[in-house]
């Protein structure tokens, strides 16, 4: 059991305005992984601009940080993770 959530440029547009122009629909997901109680990101295969997770290209799943930053494209866009408990 768990919870996926495609982030695209629909959502990011709400809070990144223009910056969300680089990222597509859907851009990645977020898995809420209940059996190991952790978060993941997974890269989307038809996004027009590379995923990058604290500056590597996103290519698999990965367990998302506390700290870690996503951002999209020519890294205009970026996210800062911060899980609560």
């Amino acid at each position: 059991m768990g919870i996926d959530t495609r982030i695209g440029k629909r959502l990011l547009a709400t809070f990144a305005g223009d910056d969300a122009q680089y990222a597509s629909d859907p851009q990645f997901h977020l898995v809420k992984d209940m059996s190991l109680g952790r978060w993941l990101i997974l890269p989307d295969g038809a996004a027009k601009n590379p995923t990058f997770l604290n500056g590597r290209t996103l290519s698999e799943k990965t367990t998302l940080e506390n700290g870690a930053v996503i951002s999209v494209g020519p890294e205009r866009l970026q996210l800062s993770v911060k899980i609560e408990v």
